[in-house]
């Protein structure tokens, strides 16, 4: 006889899983994450959750009423294989969050410093914009891009 054989009158045991083998789920579905438990999986969950938080955060660079500030946004840190991501690096000689993927700024003349990113070749190129932000507005930094390069960003209201 090979393999488990249980007793005479009694229902069988459960056999103890075997390392690195994924548990079936209904529906044929495979989940190799259960063998390390439930908690894991909670810690895997929260990790992404938070990553998905701060790549999309906000940074104040000026104080002053909500009624005066005007809000830029850029691509996200984790760009999620975007063929194109533009980020925001500086606000008038100031530095952004790694993480931020907007900043609220003061209405008015602003100098941005802002990278422009192609998955494809991985190049970057970095451009400065002179804008001039209206209050309560929210704009977007999009990228002109050709074939396989970028060549300019414009801020554009949303």
């Amino acid at each position: 006889m090979t393999g488990f054989q249980p007793r005479a009158g009694r229902v069988p045991a459960r056999r103890p899983p075997t390392p690195g083998a994924a548990r079936v789920l209904p529906g044929g579905l495979r989940a190799a994450f259960f063998l390390y438990g439930p908690l894991a999986a909670r810690c895997g969950a929260i990790l992404l959750c938070s990553a998905a938080v701060v790549a999309c955060s906000t940074q104040r660079l000026q104080p002053g009423p909500a009624s005066d500030r005007a809000l830029v946004r850029s691509d996200p840190v984790f760009s999620a294989g975007l063929p194109v991501q533009v980020r925001l690096r500086q606000v008038d000689g100031r530095k952004v969050s790694w993480h931020a993927a907007a900043a609220e700024l003061q209405a008015g003349r602003h100098r941005l410093l802002v990278d422009c990113r192609i998955a494809a070749t991985g190049t970057d190129r970095r451009f400065a914009l002179e804008v001039e932000l209206a209050p309560g507005l929210e704009y977007r930094l999009v990228a002109r891009t050709s074939a396989r390069d970028c060549d300019g960003v414009e801020l554009v209201e949303r």
